[in-house]
Order: C-alpha cells, then structure tokens, then sequence
C-alpha cells in the first residue's frame, strides 16, 4: 500500500529534471520509464533522467560495480568474489561478476545459508582454490555483522567503496571508488 503513495515517473518530473532512487525503490519505476541496457541486464533503476521527452531509468550502481572489478581484474591474474547478501546490490553484483567472467559464490539465508555457522576463513578454499584474490562483498543484515565482522577481519584482502559526488562545477554526480588494502592495523579496526 506505501506504493500508492509514490508519484508516478512523470509527475515527478514536472517538478525535477533529474531522480537518484534508493531501496526499497529500485524496482519501481521500471514499468514507467525506457530503460538502459544496463538496467535492463540488472533489472532495477537507481537514477532516471529525461531526454527529451522520454523519462529513461539507468543502474549506475551497475556501472560502478562494474569499474572497480575491471580495475581489480587489471591487477590480478584471477579474482574471486564471495557476495554476502541477496538483495539489488548482490543482484547487480552479479551481473557484473558474470559479465567480467569472475568466480562468485552467493551466500544468502533465503537460498538457505545459515550464517551463525558461516567461518569465513574456511569459505575463501571450500568455493575457491588457493589461486587467485578473493573479495567479499558484504550485503548483509545488521543484527549479525559483529559476528561476522570478527570473521572477516581475518579472512579480507581488501574493500571497495562507492560513493556519487557532484562533479567539479556542480552538474551532475560521478562515482568515486575507494581501494582500502587489509593491513594488520585495518583488520584491528574491523
């Protein structure tokens, strides 16, 4: 019933030229806008903007996610990835671990994971072998990331983060991506 309560794509922009959509929206507007490629690979919307008279949906999140895998890929010979999570973010993930052809494992409770049982030390050689870089990407409830967090300090090799910022004069956001190597310092921290 919240959903009614959303205006449609075209009513909001009779009022604003450009809309950055968050969860628990991401998959909306999808059935009132023309859709990017991209978009329609992960199947959900994060931004919409008008191009003339067309409201078009595109997943920037998609093309972020995107980037710094290509980046990483660049630096490593092989890359695995474990996907904590199995909400937008972990199905945009995915579409991108797949497209840049990587190694992944889903964990998720609703396929059935339990993760009170989880060691994510041994996780990195039961789906992968030693070969290679392995990264975690966390999308994963709040009231276990303590738990989790003790586990993964030991196990990590790096984080990625993503955040929009507007661009030098103003128009407009861009992704910028952060690289924090896990250092015996960083793992305390975590």
């Amino acid at each position: 019933d919240d959903e009614k309560l959303i205006p449609m794509a075209s009513q909001l922009f009779s009022t604003y030229s450009g809309i950055n959509i968050t969860s628990p929206y991401k998959k909306h507007f999808l059935n009132q806008v023309q859709l990017t490629s991209n978009a329609k690979l992960v199947g959900a919307i994060n931004c919409l903007k008008k191009e003339k008279e067309i409201i078009v949906g595109e997943n920037t999140d998609y093309l972020a996610v995107l980037g710094i895998l290509s980046r990483w890929l660049g630096q490593y010979k092989e890359l695995n990835v474990i996907v904590l999570g199995d909400g937008v973010m972990s199905k945009v993930t995915e579409v991108a671990l797949s497209k840049l052809q990587i190694k992944y494992k889903i964990l998720s409770r609703k396929l059935g994971d339990d993760f009170g049982q989880i060691n994510l030390q041994d996780l990195f050689t039961k789906f992968f072998s030693s070969t290679g870089q392995t990264l975690v990407i966390d999308f994963f409830p709040g009231d276990q990331q303590n738990q989790i967090r003790s586990q993964l300090a030991g196990a990590l090799k790096a984080v990625i983060s993503q955040r929009l910022v507007v661009r030098e004069g103003g128009q407009g956001r861009i992704a910028a991506a952060e690289i924090m190597v896990c250092t015996p310092t960083i793992r305390s921290l975590i």
